[in-house]
């Protein structure tokens, strides 16, 4: 069999081996209701205003139960549209191009959806939540059948032709029942694991925030700042304008993609950690970006990534939304990196933004403020107790990220194994 768009041959036995008992059914001829919508022109407000019928878009899906949908569309848009259909809750919903290919969801709503779902339901041989689960387990196969360059498709024939394997109903029924038990576990496992890392991210953020406002001794006297967003700070501190702590590096230069000198853009840090990330996805940027050096603070004005700082370690190139700072003598490379790394700093920049498409800051508002200060000697010390802790975060955080992975992967395994008959589910229901 080949898929009628790409004329390559669909592999119909792509799942293995099954029990002998078990057979293989074709999903086009299985299922009587397998269809996508389209997307009403968003120009006419009769489509959209009031509308109360829900219209499925693939940002929808969540590998999960799908209860409400972002947008709703009126009863007029599905009267003067014929390619916009109605279909049934439980419905099977897979993602067909984009950046959520393959992606999924069940119904447990009535509704419409974009042409970029493929909708399916209706069979009296195929239960839909059994299909949910196949399409989980055979998703990287299905992927690899998409065709096109820039935006990989599925095609809803390779849907079609798809052979699944197919036990009796009943058996069916007894895996989805073990699969929605274990996998509720198991979910919830990574739900609790993925709250520990973002209480990891947050405590991260809060102790940056007070050792470079606060300082590391705890019985220091404090003083007013006198700066409205800060609070107290130790008394031996001083406060100085950002524009007198470091020099702007407006030193333009061309680049193009086959220069080989380290480049620095937007996507290639990670917002607040100040992370470098090699960026696949990423195309070096080519034009006019601005020259660094090691020690340089790069921080960005725009809204978006505002919490995307960076410590160079070497010199080299950034994008011109970068400000390139070169701290002074008394402004240690590494407290300054923090100091405009930590909460309090990004969000009152952020409340300066303006502009509607892209809002951003201007150096004028970021250079006047009031940036409080240690000896360089207490920069330092707080610095390196800031890569101690943070160190122990990013320790915490990976194993954590590791048994999320783990997780995942058992939960795959388990889908696998049950869908095609490797274990004996019967004997291993919730009641037992």
């Amino acid at each position: 069999m080949k898929d009628s768009i790409t004329g390559e041959k669909i592999n119909n036995s792509w799942f293995g081996a099954i029990p002998e008992s078990w057979s293989k059914v074709k999903i086009g001829r299985s299922f009587h209701k397998i269809g996508s919508g389209t997307t009403p022109n968003t120009s006419v407000d009769k489509y959209y205003e009031g509308g109360s019928i829900n219209w499925l878009n693939t940002g929808d899906l969540n590998d999960s139960f799908i209860y409400e949908t972002k947008r709703k569309v009126t009863q007029f848009a599905l009267e003067d549209l014929s390619t916009l259909k109605i279909f049934p809750a439980e419905s099977v919903v897979i993602a067909l191009y984009g950046a959520t290919i393959g992606k999924l969801g069940q119904l447990k709503i009535e509704t419409t959806t974009n042409q970029a779902c493929c909708v399916i339901s209706d069979s009296s041989q195929i239960i839909n939540r059994y299909l949910f689960y196949i399409f989980l387990f055979g998703r990287e196969y299905i992927i690899s059948r998409s065709y096109g360059g820039g935006q990989p498709n599925i095609s809803q024939d390779l849907i079609r032709q798809l052979y699944i394997p197919a036990p009796p109903v009943v058996v069916q029924q007894q895996i989805c029942e073990y699969l929605d038990y274990q996998c509720t576990i198991i979910d919830d496992l990574i739900n609790k694991k993925e709250q520990l890392i973002e209480r990891l991210q947050l405590l991260r953020q809060a102790t940056i925030n007070e050792a470079v406002t606060k300082g590391l001794d705890p019985k220091a006297k404090m003083k007013d700042s006198r700066i409205e967003w800060l609070g107290d700070i130790p008394e031996k501190w001083n406060a100085n304008r950002l524009k007198y702590l470091v020099d702007l590096n407006n030193n333009e230069v061309a680049t193009d993609e086959s220069s080989t000198i380290f480049k620095v853009a937007l996507e290639n840090i990670e917002s607040f950690s100040g992370k470098f990330i090699k960026s696949q996805d990423h195309v070096d940027f080519q034009g006019i970006g601005n020259n660094f050096k090691k020690g340089d603070v790069l921080f960005n004005k725009l809204r978006p990534y505002l919490a995307k700082v960076f410590l160079a370690e070497s010199e080299g190139i950034s994008v011109g939304e970068l400000l390139v700072l070169s701290p002074k003598s008394n402004v240690h490379p590494r407290f300054l990196f923090y100091r405009l790394l930590s909460p309090s700093f990004i969000e009152t920049v952020n409340s300066s933004t303006y502009g509607a498409k892209m809002p951003r800051a201007s150096w004028n508002f970021i250079s006047s403020l009031l940036i409080p200060i240690p000896s360089v000697t207490e920069q330092i010390e707080i610095s390196n107790w800031l890569d101690s802790q943070l160190q122990r975060h990013e320790i915490l955080t990976l194993k954590l990220q590791t048994q999320i992975d783990r997780l995942k992967e058992y939960r795959q395994s388990l889908i696998s194994e049950a869908v095609t008959g490797k274990i004996d589910v019967r004997e291993l229901q919730p009641s037992n």
